[in-house]
């Protein structure tokens, strides 16, 4: 039995996750960005993910880098995880 592909909201979540997990390098590459594509680009190639998804990280406010936010954010992709394997039970 294969496992289903990622919803776009999960693959969202991870690069997110991704992001807030190594922040520095984020705000580096955001910080040395001559624009949003370029930084977009650049986060794409850090994360091994396609451009699009690195949009999220760029629309991230300022709050999103709390723990809770992140807290929070862990629980959203953990409960879009059990999901997609539950789906491939079935």
């Amino acid at each position: 039995m294969s496992t289903p592909a990622k919803s776009l909201t999960e693959e969202t979540l991870e690069v997110m996750k991704m992001a807030l997990e190594r922040r520095d390098e984020v705000f580096a590459i955001v910080d040395q960005a001559a624009n949003r594509e370029s930084a977009e680009a650049d986060l794409a190639r850090l994360f091994g993910v396609n451009q699009s998804l690195c949009a999220s990280v760029m629309d991230l406010p300022v709050r999103s880098w709390l723990p809770a936010w992140c807290a929070r954010l862990d629980e959203e992709l953990e409960k879009h995880r059990a999901i997609r394997m539950q789906d491939s039970a079935q």
